[in-house]
């Protein structure tokens, strides 16, 4: 029989054969040829889909190849290089484009959107984003840490978002809301996470600050060149390859006048003057701070000579949103600047007599408003813009019980359709963004939304009032602009400067991890401007 060990050798060892395909075999060439014809076919009648169904269809074709994109994106391996580099420079191509280029000058192909120069940048920024913090550990940790200083913030916006994902099926064309939500993505969101990042670092936040100035100054210069042309400077010298044949760029290329007077109301390279008014008011704050904040007298003189071209241009728009909200922007600019002063140089004397002498101040303001007729119809408007003021009173009575009815929102941007509220030319009208925001994404949507702002005003107005020095005075006007955005909206709906704002939020956010670093020893001693 033998021994153990004998018996054990004979014994063959139970294993699993080496797996190696047989090409040669039928079943495994009948398994190929599956496989590649239901491939091809597949991606036959899926490129057929795109080429037959209308293009509003198109939103919901493309979200397979986007979430295979994410899934890409989320697998791919980790590293300590992130493209952060390319990432800053398309956010100041994007910049840039959203003040200084017409964003309906753009590339129109059958059966797609618009190719603006802001989707042009805004859409590979937001990938290297999503990239940035799928490989980097570093990215990320360097992201979590910045918004652990607005937490209330970044919260209410992905709450936020969520609802406006939701609120798609509630809509009642739902592919169109989607690709509303997903361009407010790449332009709000996108934009708010990579400014946290880029203006954590002093010097990006006085390029942002000198390089608004600039822009500010080019603005207004096409808006005096458009005042004297009455059109557009471009209408009528626009490329075949940028010429969109669409009804709403051709009543931006013909210009606005108000009705009752027969005034044209410039608008520069924005889609209507409402909107040059808005970006002019919410970029007024930071050009009082540079002249504030500037050590030499041609820069402080400059300022001074830019808020007057400013001012002037907010008149040619005949615009009363424009000008409340500047006006708003030099009080509570002055205000919060002279209050900080006393607090900090408890011998000044200019700042206490300037906050002692405000409330009579404001009074003396808003006497001078109903005592001279001009002041008055620049403030609070004449009888030409009364119909405007009755429209919007219309509407928020109407509005009320369809938000009450609907509490996930008619859908991202059908809220003009669901309060179905039309002007004299027989277009649908919204004119209140706190209107649009409650119908189309509901009350939650509502609150979380303006509930972003006024967290980050609180953020910045804490950490002013325990600041001991200039350094961080920045924080004075974007609580301003801040606080600017959210009464303008109160009766201006349009969403031209709203990528603007969500960089102003991510700057809050961006100041205040600096601030904190410096504080704790980690950062160097940097300032603003």
């Amino acid at each position: 029989m033998g021994s153990a060990a004998e018996r054990m050798e004979l014994v063959p060892e139970p294993r699993l054969g080496i797996y190696v395909q047989d090409r040669r075999s039928k079943r495994a060439r009948r398994r190929r040829l599956a496989s590649w014809f239901i491939l091809v076919s597949t991606a036959f009648l899926y490129g057929a889909l795109f080429a037959f169904l209308p293009p509003a269809f198109i939103p919901a074709l493309s979200l397979p190849l986007v979430l295979l994109l994410l899934l890409v994106i989320w697998a791919l391996p980790a590293t300590h290089f992130a493209p952060t580099r390319t990432m800053a420079w398309l956010f100041w191509a994007f910049y840039i484009a959203l003040i200084v280029w017409p964003n309906y000058l753009a590339i129109s192909l059958p059966g797609l959107p618009w190719i603006t120069l802001l989707r042009i940048s805004g859409i590979p920024l937001t990938l290297l984003l999503l990239i940035s913090v799928s490989i980097s550990i570093s990215f990320r940790q360097e992201l979590r840490d910045i918004l652990s200083e607005v937490s209330a913030v970044w919260k209410l916006l992905v709450v936020f978002c969520i609802l406006e994902f939701l609120s798609i099926p509630f809509s009642r064309d739902p592919f169109d809301s989607a690709s509303k939500v997903f361009i407010s993505q790449v332009d709000w969101t996108a934009i708010f996470f990579v400014s946290c990042f880029i203006f954590k670092r002093p010097q990006q936040v006085t390029r942002w600050l000198y390089l608004l100035a600039v822009m500010v100054l080019i603005v207004c210069g096409i808006a005096a060149w458009e005042w004297r042309l009455g059109h557009v400077p471009w209408a009528g010298h626009i490329p075949s390859i940028l010429k969109i044949q669409d009804e709403s760029v051709q009543r931006i290329l013909a210009g606005g006048r108000r009705a009752a007077t027969g005034i044209y109301r410039t608008q520069s390279t924005f889609s209507t003057s409402l909107g040059l008014a808005e970006f002019l008011a919410l970029a007024a704050p930071f050009i009082i701070y540079l002249f504030m904040s500037a050590k030499r007298f041609s820069v402080r003189a400059g300022m001074i000579v830019l808020l007057i071209i400013m001012f002037v241009t907010i008149l040619n728009t005949d615009s009363r949103l424009g000008s409340v909200g500047f006006f708003v922007a030099i009080l509570m600019t002055t205000a919060l600047w002279a209050g900080v002063t006393w607090k900090r140089q408890k011998r000044s004397i200019l700042a206490p007599a300037l906050l002692l002498s405000y409330p009579g101040l404001v009074a003396l303001f808003l006497a001078a408003t109903f005592a001279s007729h001009r002041l008055h119809r620049i403030v609070w408007g004449g009888g030409e813009t009364q119909f405007s003021t009755d429209s919007r009173l219309e509407q928020f009575h109407k509005a009320i019980p369809l938000i009450l009815r609907r509490p996930f929102g008619y859908g991202a941007g059908k809220g003009a359709e669901a309060l179905g509220f039309t002007n004299p030319s027989g277009t649908l009208t919204l004119d209140s963004y706190y209107l649009t925001i409650a119908l189309e994404y509901g009350l939650i949507g509502f609150v979380c939304y303006y509930g972003m702002f006024i967290a980050a005003g609180v953020y910045s107005f804490r950490s002013m009032l325990s600041s001991k020095d200039s350094k961080y005075d920045i924080l004075i006007p974007l609580m301003v602009s801040i606080a600017v955005f959210i009464v303008v909206k109160s009766v201006f709906s349009q969403q031209d400067t709203h990528p603007l704002v969500f960089m102003i939020l991510g700057m809050v956010a961006g100041v205040l991890r600096h601030r904190r670093e410096y504080e704790q020893g980690t950062s160097a001693s940097e300032r603003i401007p």
